[in-house]
């Protein structure tokens, strides 16, 4: 990938981040925070369940070298997320029917699915280099998101504006995106019933040839969903959709910012490292997570600075998040930090040993959230210290101590 598209990616990426930014401040004096942390439990449920939807298929594609191939795993990875997603939403209206579930629950597969099928589109776009219309796709359908939430509160939909916005955000973005693929789908759907291909065939085998890779990387992928998805759920159960509301608040304020960079930079990273032999890889990273420390380092540091700035007394919703900026900057910077180092083992496939850094990971949290609630009483800013010392410290320990020099060739540990 060349200079050009990183600079064509940070620059989109700087674009949506600002409108996101400008945009929130706003709805914050406009909605109320029950809005907030409603969005941010729904939010959370569905990115967790989109992971599990494109069993990595959409991975698989930044992979893959022929084009038949690609349309064959983007046609695979939508034929997975229709069906999960269907079989979720029937689960979920019977545990509504019965009583056991809030109805607004149900937007959760629906969310999840339109999240799938975004990053599915978004990678097949990018393994085919077409990188300018995902970047102009990520500023519309930022711009898109943030008009309709202002449509949907002047029509008085407090509890739903924010939520219903991003959905129909998703499928005009989505609507775009399909623009440029749709030749391409269509002509390996009209070669499927001219020449009377076994498409289910190709769909096995499909998964098949990936077996391995989704063996592990599922559940690795599930994991890291979890770690970075499951706060917001964890702020509304144990601390009150109050809390989650602020939460998501100053996460919207400092976190989005760092989170859409990273989004952006992992497929081309991954696509980077895929490309380096493997006695370099150590070599690569050793340079690039230093630079990444560095940067989270300046950002915690202005993060300080902004203490000793009234910022209340002009802005007062600042008030109810002032508390949690510390802890949700810490955090998108353990998981910037972090982001290489996955990255790369992503692109070689060391499978394995992502999962076993997700696990380790999720186990940490568990144990160390459940230990503290029940005996010290945690408080939510002392749980994004947990989080973040496990997001960052597990893929910095594999980094030093996982590789070793084998007569004189390097080998994973």
């Amino acid at each position: 990938m060349g200079k050009s598209h990183y600079i064509s990616s940070f620059f989109s990426t700087v674009t949506a981040s600002g409108i996101s930014f400008l945009s929130y401040p706003v709805l914050a004096l406009i909605y109320p925070l029950s809005s907030f942390g409603l969005l941010a439990v729904l939010n959370a449920y569905a990115l967790i369940l989109s992971t599990v939807l494109l069993i990595r298929f959409d991975y698989f594609i930044l992979s893959e070298k022929s084009k038949i191939s690609k349309v064959r795993l983007f046609i695979t990875g939508i034929f997975c997320s229709i069906i999960i997603s269907i079989i979720i939403f029937i689960f979920l209206f019977v545990l509504y029917i019965f009583g056991i579930l809030k109805v607004y629950y149900l937007i959760v597969p629906i969310l999840a699915f339109l999240f799938s099928i975004y990053n599915l589109v978004t990678f097949y776009l990018l393994s085919n280099g077409n990188v300018s219309l995902v970047n102009k796709t990520k500023i519309i359908r930022a711009s898109s998101i943030f008009i309709l939430q202002l449509i949907t509160w002047k029509m008085q939909l407090i509890n739903y504006g924010l939520i219903i916005s991003i959905i129909i955000g998703l499928i005009f973005s989505l609507l775009i995106l399909f623009i440029d693929i749709r030749e391409r789908i269509f002509n390996y759907i009209f070669k499927v019933y001219k020449y009377k291909l076994d498409i289910r065939g190709a769909f096995f085998k499909s998964i098949y040839k990936n077996k391995i890779n989704i063996r592990y990387q599922l559940p690795q992928t599930i994991f890291n969903s979890i770690i970075n998805n499951v706060i917001p759920i964890i702020n509304e159960y144990f601390f009150g959709v109050q809390v989650a509301g602020s939460a998501l608040l100053a996460e919207k304020f400092f976190r989005m910012p760092l989170s859409v960079a990273i989004d952006s930079f992992r497929p081309l990273l991954i696509r980077d490292f895929s490309r380096v032999l493997l006695e370099n890889v150590k070599d690569k990273l050793l340079k690039i997570v230093p630079l990444f420390v560095f940067v989270s380092m300046s950002i915690i540091i202005l993060c300080k600075v902004l203490e000793y700035i009234p910022i209340g007394n002009i802005y007062p919703v600042w008030n109810n998040i002032e508390y949690l900026v510390l802890p949700v900057i810490m955090f998108s910077c353990a998981t910037l930090i972090s982001t290489p180092i996955l990255c790369a083992y992503q692109a070689l496939s060391f499978s394995r040993r992502l999962f076993y850094i997700e696990l380790s990971r999720l186990l940490s949290v568990t144990f160390c959230f459940s230990f503290l609630y029940n005996v010290l009483d945690i408080n939510v800013v002392m749980f994004y210290f947990i989080v973040s010392i496990s997001i960052v410290s597990f893929p910095l320990l594999s980094l030093l101590f996982g590789f070793k020099l084998n007569n004189g060739s390097l080998k994973i540990a």
